[in-house]
């Protein structure tokens, strides 16, 4: 069954088109990784399934649902939900706070003045299940300012699974982590369930290819191929592009 499926979108800013018709498909319970240099469009297609930008043409379907004027609430209601790669935590509350908010932001009775006192049970022990998950529990009472770098980019994360979401965007979940906290991610984006769809951008490619069943290549905002990750680790195509990327910054660092 398709969880998501992007049929011929196209994103103009000004003169400039950033996405040229962009199509695919992606099934309930793949990983499906979305590379390319800066530039290829890859954060623009990620604003535009959120639904934070409108595409100038196509369409975004979600489970069959056509979404692609639905703001960016309802879109978290129906089950897609993202990671940043910039941190949106509250910094100046703690670990166990940030993600009670988040908990309690996904409830139905959220709006509901006087509620029982089972609701808020089963949010504290939603809470505290997403953040022995993440490794996180010890952490607790810490202010979200005073835990590394690397536990901010896994509470980022469990604040995105706190809905419970179908689809899961995650933009560059890596950024910034040292390779052993890189691989803790890997193993911990391996273990959700397969009810979870995941979409990743990334650069790094140790995260790519222990993540993705599948990859997509963007370039200039075109789909340049597409593949298991063993195919696109030897796409010749590929290879230039990413030379290419890096010939071009090398350039840009001796000018």
């Amino acid at each position: 069954m398709e969880a998501l499926k992007v049929d011929r979108v196209v994103k103009d800013f000004g003169g400039v088109r950033a996405l040229r018709n962009i199509s695919f498909n992606v099934e309930l319970g793949e990983r499906l990784a979305i590379i390319g240099p800066n530039g290829a469009g890859k954060t623009t297609l990620f604003n535009i399934i959120n639904g934070q930008i409108l595409p100038t043409a196509g369409s975004v379907h979600f489970l069959g649902k056509d979404i692609t004027r639905m703001p960016v609430h309802r879109r978290a209601d129906l089950g897609i939900a993202r990671s940043f790669q910039r941190s949106s935590l509250f910094s100046n509350l703690t670990v166990l706070s940030n993600i009670l908010l988040a908990v309690q932001g996904t409830r139905r009775h959220r709006f509901q003045m006087f509620r029982s006192i089972n609701t808020y049970r089963e949010t504290f022990t939603r809470a505290e299940e997403l953040l022995k998950v993440w490794d996180l529990w010890e952490e607790k009472d810490y202010l979200a300012s005073n835990i590394s770098y690397g536990d901010q980019r896994k509470l980022e994360i469990s604040l995105s699974l706190a809905s419970q979401p179908r689809v899961l965007l995650m933009d560059e979940p890596s950024c910034g982590l040292t390779s052993g906290e890189t691989a803790v991610v890997i193993d911990k984006i391996r273990g959700l369930g397969k009810d979870i769809t995941v979409i990743l951008v990334a650069h790094d490619m140790d995260l790519v290819f222990g993540v993705a069943n599948r990859i997509m290549v963007l370039h200039y905002g075109e789909i340049v191929t597409e593949g298991t990750p063993e195919e696109i680790r030897n796409d010749s195509r590929v290879k230039k592009i990413y030379m290419g990327a890096e010939k071009s910054c090398q350039n840009a660092q001796t000018s």
